[in-house]
């Protein structure tokens, strides 16, 4: 009688991995110990990095440059708070901040709690002492993946302090399209790990290592970085 073989490992590793974004980069960076401990340093400023999507999930990773690598110390998220919550949050680390990285639709107006403004308003009045840069939109969905899955191999990640974020990652899905019967090339927005993802390829799309040596806070007037970076 015939019988089904058991699967190999890497059967089960692709059948795993099949439909998920990201799932070639995070093992890469386990196995290349890329994942770890990565404590904060003192004297280095920390960047964050936002998703401030229309609805009701913020997400911020939290960012340090050294020796040319990119370090990620922390993660936060939240549901159905105000901006005020996650300025306590970030004061509360007693870091030295760089720069806010916001996505391009945070100078957008829209309906903010008991308030309408853009969200970009709204941090200045709370946090008026933070330096702000609005990343610029990239053409694509696809092309903001791909830089992301490029720039993924000189990131390092505390595995205690972004936890949850690292989690969001390795379950962030492709869309199913029932009709063809295949995964899309577009994220399942359904799904409740897209915030991280998102907030990551602000990293990805738009920190410039030059914004660092930006001593003085910007003015209200754009002004564009090398990277098309844009600071607000």
């Amino acid at each position: 009688m015939w019988r089904e073989m058991p699967s190999t490992p890497k059967e089960c590793w692709q059948k795993s991995s099949e439909g998920v974004f990201l799932t070639k980069q995070l093992t890469a960076a386990r196995l290349q110990r890329r994942i770890g401990q990565v404590p904060h340093v003192t004297h280095v400023p920390v960047n964050t990095f936002w998703d401030i999507g229309s609805g009701d999930g913020t997400a911020i990773w939290l960012h340090q440059y050294v020796g040319g690598r990119d370090r990620f110390i922390g993660f936060i998220e939240g549901w159905d708070e105000g901006y005020e919550h996650y300025v306590k949050k970030l004061r509360d680390t007693g870091y030295l901040f760089g720069g806010m990285y916001l996505p391009h639709d945070a100078v957008q107006t829209r309906q903010l709690k008991d308030t309408v403004g853009s969200p970009l308003d709204m941090l200045r009045d709370l946090a008026p002492d933070w330096r702000y840069f609005i990343v610029p939109r990239v053409q694509t969905f696809q092309l903001g993946i791909e830089i992301l899955r490029k720039r993924f191999s000189s990131a390092s990640f505390d595995e205690r302090g972004c936890a949850l974020g690292l989690e969001h990652l390795s379950e962030y899905k492709k869309r199913w399209n029932r009709t063809l019967g295949v995964w899309s090339d577009q994220p399942d927005k359904d799904n409740p790990h897209t915030e991280a993802a998102d907030s990551l390829r602000q990293w990805a799309q738009g920190f410039d290592p030059a914004h660092l040596n930006i001593k003085t806070r910007p003015d209200r007037k754009k002004r564009t970085g090398r990277r098309g970076g844009m600071a607000a």
